[in-house]
């Protein structure tokens, strides 16, 4: 009985604890993590000679069944490239448009992770600045839409991005290094 006595004692404590934490989160403006399958993280920022003005909406959804970043890409953009999303550059040449800066319907195709990662390319914000929609991101094969790409190179080409973080809501500070853009259209 006294077991059983301090488990909800304890039970007690830890709601109170958690709704408590959750009112002053509230108070302060900020969030608690969202414990839903699907998320939104408020607009990033936009710069101000974007091509669209649009704001940008990162979401990730975790409803639909896992899927890896390769499998997603070709099922938006009918693309006939398999295996490996590393080997999607080597794949596309001679079969698909190849090119060194971003194009909506694209699909971006990135180093840095062991597999590789490619993701489609969906709006064009500035010379530096790209809106991407992938799976598998976070490993989990979630599908994050309206994800902020931005161009980290120096010499401003392209070769080298940062990723925006729907779980942090920020963009991340590691660098990826990419191949360059497959598609849309053939070679």
């Amino acid at each position: 009985m006294a077991l059983v006595r301090s488990a909800s004692s304890a039970f007690a404590f830890l709601c109170w604890a958690g709704i408590s934490a959750g009112l002053l989160l509230a108070q302060s403006g900020m969030r608690m993590p969202a414990a839903t399958a699907a998320t939104e993280t408020p607009p990033a920022t936009i710069a101000s000679s974007s091509v669209d003005a649009a704001p940008v909406v990162a979401r990730i959804d975790r409803t639909g069944p896992p899927l890896q970043c390769a499998i997603y890409a070709r099922q938006r953009t009918g693309l006939e490239l398999s295996g490996e999303a590393r080997n999607w550059w080597p794949q596309a040449d001679g079969r698909y448009r190849r090119a060194s800066t971003p194009s909506a319907g694209a699909v971006i195709v990135m180093g840095g992770t062991e597999a590789g990662h490619v993701a489609v390319v969906a709006r064009v914000l500035s010379a530096r600045q790209i809106v991407v929609d992938h799976a598998n991101w976070l490993g989990g094969g979630e599908i994050i839409t309206g994800a902020l790409v931005e161009d980290a190179s120096a010499a401003n080409d392209w070769s080298t991005i940062r990723v925006w973080n729907v779980e942090t809501n920020s963009m991340g500070l590691r660098d990826y290094p990419v191949y360059g853009f497959v598609g849309p259209g053939p070679a």
